[in-house]
């Protein structure tokens, strides 16, 4: 398989990566503000997201270093994108103050 392709599935996998672990986190954290979970969903959020990250990331690592930092840097990209898209509405329902755009 050519290296360029390599790199474009590994910045694709790492992205599905991220979406997975801080779109999950994202769920986790707006089942618990409306209080119909525990701590226990909490914690198992938690485990699985981590699992499933650092088994896709080890399984871009058997491909190769470069494909491993492809897949690290779209997985960081995923998480800087879904925090602003997620992040303010979230910080001003949580009694926090969201930053002005000035």
């Amino acid at each position: 398989m050519a290296l360029w392709l390599q790199v474009i599935l590994s910045l694709f996998a790492g992205a599905c990566l991220g979406v997975a672990f801080f779109g999950g986190l994202w769920w986790t954290v707006r089942r618990m503000m409306d209080g119909n979970a525990s701590y226990w969903l909490f914690g198992i959020s938690f485990l699985l997201r981590s699992a499933v990250a650092v088994s896709g990331l080890y399984l871009l690592l058997r491909f190769g270093p470069l494909q491993l930092t492809s897949g690290l840097l779209a997985f960081l990209i995923m998480r800087i994108f879904l925090t602003r898209r997620l992040g303010p509405d979230s910080r001003i329902e949580m009694g926090g103050v969201a930053q002005s755009d000035n």
